[in-house]
């Protein structure tokens, strides 16, 4: 498929017999300044698609070991003293600790960009492999981060034996299960490091929130260790999925982050679903008898009207008449009104709709509405979530 950059002719043609436009072996070129010029050299218009994806992998070389450079002249800069334009070079022993204060300004970064990036510059030395991969394309400067965060956790003497323990499996791998690959070999080589990371990690702990775009904001807790946080994401996922098997028309997603806010904030309506109910009447009688002490029930009574065909003074005889037959049945007046509304309330004919009788309730703005206590399902472990 190759003829070293050649056309046929003055034009590379559209037919079955088109040559490349790239050169030959040009995927096998490392990154630097051959690589560079390769790649200005040839007009990505005239290529195909198989030649446009090998451009775009050459210009991730390019980029990873323009990162290696960059990162070594980062610990260079560390090492060197301010000067004039006409001294000498000379270099410290010691490295200068006003060089993340030069960063900013010289490269226009936020401090903690500076700050990672000039300890990912002095720890490179140290780990030859990483810095090669970096260099070569094999790994991202995102990875290159991950290695070097966890391996530093270690004791220095130990990284030359993490780092080869790591390779070449890493260049498989990215994101998370990179990160794992590194933490697991970090414990086998040293298993004070991981407990010491976890603690500062616990130490760490706390509700953040970060203001977000269209008047929205994103609240989270961090520094949970790994089964307290599942134990709560279960939890809440267990009554959205019950909430949403009620007939609830929100999606789980937002059923979850709703309870959330409920339950932080205090306003989640909760109620015992756990008591079996005989049949529909004698359940509607003993939801408002288990609500009645807290002044919920009272409060729902008094809003209800009379049923059809009874007057407001034939309720009010029949309550008098049931409390004269069961007296002091509350302890206080206040429970007395209560008890007497529940019972006008029972009396009445009007009935709930299935959802509140079921314990779900209905959505008011800003409200999950009721949630059922004692049936939900709490795990206990990450595992048990998958």
């Amino acid at each position: 498929m190759s003829d070293g950059g050649g056309y046929f002719g003055d034009d590379p043609g559209d037919g079955p017999g088109r040559r490349r436009v790239l050169p030959d072996g040009f995927a096998d070129v490392a990154g630097g300044p051959r690589l560079a010029v390769l790649l200005a050299s040839v007009d990505r218009g005239v290529c195909n698609g198989l030649e446009v994806e090998e451009r775009a992998r050459a210009w991730r070389r390019l980029i990873g070991w323009a990162e290696a450079e960059c990162l070594s002249e980062v610990n260079e800069l560390a090492y060197a003293y301010p000067g004039m334009p006409d001294e000498p070079a000379q270099r410290s022993a010691e490295m200068d600790p006003m060089t993340q204060a030069v960063l900013e300004p010289l490269l226009r970064w936020s401090g903690y960009r500076a700050s990672w990036y000039l300890a990912l510059a002095l720890t490179l030395p140290r780990l030859p492999r990483t810095r090669a991969a970096l260099a070569s394309g094999g790994l991202e400067v995102t990875d290159v981060r991950a290695i070097v965060d966890r391996i530093t956790d270690a004791k220095p003497d130990l990284w030359g034996a993490i780092e080869d323990a790591i390779f070449p499996k890493v260049l498989e791998l990215r994101g998370g299960l990179l990160r794992a690959k590194v933490e697991a070999e970090v414990v086998k080589a040293d298993p004070e490091a991981a407990g010491k990371r976890h603690r500062a990690a616990r130490t760490g702990r706390n509700v953040a929130i970060w203001p977000a775009v269209d008047g929205v904001a994103d609240l989270a807790i961090r520094g949970l260790s790994a089964d307290q946080a599942a134990e709560a994401y279960g939890y809440i996922d267990a009554i959205a999925r019950a909430v949403k098997s009620a007939g609830d028309p929100r999606k789980l997603s937002q059923l979850r982050a709703d309870i959330a806010f409920s339950l932080l904030s205090g306003t989640a309506d909760l109620v015992d679903c756990s008591a079996p109910t005989a049949t529909t009447d004698q359940g509607d009688n003993q939801a408002v008898q288990d609500t009645a002490p807290h002044g919920r029930a009272g409060t729902e009574a008094d809003d209800q009207t009379p049923a059809e065909g009874e007057s407001e003074q034939q309720s009010e005889e029949q309550v008098q008449g049931d409390s004269e037959q069961r007296p002091a049945e509350a302890e206080s007046p206040q429970e007395q009104d209560d008890a007497r509304a529940a019972r006008r309330r029972a009396a009445s004919p009007r009935r709930r709709p299935a959802r509140e009788r079921a314990g779900v309730g209905r959505h008011r703005p800003g409200r999950v509405g009721a949630l059922c206590r004692a049936p939900v399902p709490r795990p206990r472990s990450a595992r048990q979530l998958v």
